[in-house]
């Protein structure tokens, strides 16, 4: 949602990420369309990897056809965001009426007129769980191979903080990462903080796997 902050938003960010190498990840809930973000970050310069952020929708169709447009825009890993499989009960949002501006909508996943359908049963909070709906609550360990043979691509698992989930995740075919984070706090305000989580998550990581390529990011 980096249109909030500037009109530029994900373009430019994608853009400076491109021009210093850097790793740019392309977030399903972006104010600006994956392939719009592409081109911009193509214009600005040839370098720097990039990822697909995701929610997991009930109907994977959905998933599979979002990494499909995220392959063809240079993407080459499926970041799964699993700390929120429901949007939390996020106090601060609903105290200062948190929405996006008029002109600006979830530009990956939803069009003008489920917002505004959504606007019209609640408020902020209802307009955006409005838009977020099709995510899937039950998303299981099971699910993340499945995930991987379906896209096509490995897995990152974004929202790990313990070491049980790091261990589990070692061992998880089509795993090739964890990220370490707590969704800034936003999804639960009583989660640790990231730095306090990782020695526990990069202690958990080697899960007994012999595989060198198991990498922790924060």
């Amino acid at each position: 949602m980096q249109r909030l902050a500037h009109d530029d938003g994900e373009r430019a960010a994608a853009a400076a990420c491109a021009r210093r190498g850097a790793l740019y990840v392309m977030a399903q809930q972006a104010t600006t369309k994956l392939e719009e973000t592409a081109q911009a970050a193509d214009a600005a310069a040839h370098g720097g990897p990039r990822w697909f952020q995701a929610y997991v929708f009930r109907d994977r169709s959905q998933t599979a056809a979002l990494a499909a447009r995220a392959v063809r825009c240079g993407c080459d890993a499926l970041v799964v965001t699993v700390d929120s499989p429901v949007l939390g009960r996020r106090e601060r949002d609903q105290r200062n009426r948190f929405a996006l501006r008029k002109g600006l909508e979830l530009s990956n996943v939803s069009s003008s007129a489920a917002a505004a359908k959504g606007s019209a049963g609640g408020g902020a909070q209802a307009a955006l769980a409005k838009r977020i709906g099709g995510r899937d609550p039950d998303l299981v360990w099971e699910s993340i191979p499945e995930l991987a043979k379906l896209t096509g691509l490995p897995v990152v698992l974004k929202g790990v903080v313990t070491y049980d989930d790091a261990a589990r995740a070692a061992q998880t075919e089509g795993v090739a990462a964890v990220w370490v984070s707590n969704h800034a706090g936003r999804q639960l305000d009583v989660a640790p903080g990231t730095l306090e989580a990782l020695p526990e998550v990069v202690a958990g990581g080697g899960g007994g796997r012999p595989r060198a390529e198991e990498s922790v990011v924060v």
